[in-house]
């Protein structure tokens, strides 16, 4: 199930129009991740809570990762903390 919802969200971000832009945390390490994602405009964002919890770790207090419009959660489960905690790091219009 969980590859065919990879390979939806895949193919329709192509047939729309979007780009698709990779991060590798294990090579490239999360201390970079907040800066990759501004440099790259990215606005929306699929990631594993335990990703998220960690990229808001690294964050400087106050930091707010602008272009992100929508974080998707997948790959485990999504606990109320979780999501408490990463949606200061995000716009007010962000869902």
């Amino acid at each position: 199930m969980s590859f065919a919802c990879g390979t939806i969200i895949f193919l329709c971000t192509l047939l729309l129009g979007g780009a698709l832009s990779f991060f590798d945390p294990k090579a490239i390490g999360l201390a970079g991740l907040a800066n990759w994602l501004d440099d790259e405009r990215a606005e929306v964002m699929e990631a594993t809570p335990s990703l998220v919890r960690s990229l808001v770790r690294t964050l400087a207090p106050g930091r707010v990762l602008s272009y992100l419009r929508v974080v998707d959660f997948a790959g485990e489960p999504l606990y109320g903390g979780t999501s408490r905690s990463s949606s200061s790091t995000y716009p007010m219009s962000a869902r």
